[in-house]
């Protein structure tokens, strides 16, 4: 997604409203860690984290990666799943947490960012045609097009 000219990332972000959020949140992590313990982010480096795998010890800091739903806590770990890996799913748990974050950024309206975007997906019934179908999204998610049934959210 091209950036928009003179578009200022901070000045989009300090647009945004800060709120306070509490409520549930789950995790899924291997049975050796406490629900709370980041021990696994720290040796291994992720999208938010830097682990001991890929940085020096002072430049590495871990995360607690959690979600607000079980289901996408299990659909992190099943897209990494191959046959070979199938038993090592008794070594997880999966934890819910109760949280208060104090400041948080509500992006859940696009305007202030003043970015626009153009997702195209199709319904969870329709099937592609082929493997080519898959394109990527801005937000980072992947969805499927085709020529016959193809829809477009623009925000």
């Amino acid at each position: 997604m091209p950036v928009p000219e003179g578009w200022d990332a901070n000045a989009a972000l300090e647009a945004c409203p800060v709120g306070t959020w509490e409520g549930s949140v789950w995790r899924i992590h291997k049975r050796r860690y406490a629900a709370t313990d980041p021990g696994g982010a720290r040796k291994v480096s992720g999208r938010y984290n830097r682990g001991l795998d890929r940085f020096p010890e002072a430049e590495s800091f871990p995360a607690l990666y959690l979600a607000t739903g079980p289901e996408v806590c299990l659909g992190e770990v099943y897209r990494h799943v191959t046959p070979k890996l199938l038993p090592s799913l008794n070594d997880y748990r999966l934890s819910e947490l109760f949280v208060r974050v104090e400041a948080v950024l509500d992006r859940r309206d696009p305007a202030p960012l003043e970015l626009r975007f153009k997702i195209s997906y199709m319904t969870p019934t329709t099937r592609p045609r082929r493997q080519s179908g898959l394109r990527p999204s801005p937000m980072g998610w992947k969805g499927y097009s085709s020529p016959r049934r193809r829809a477009s959210v623009t925000t």
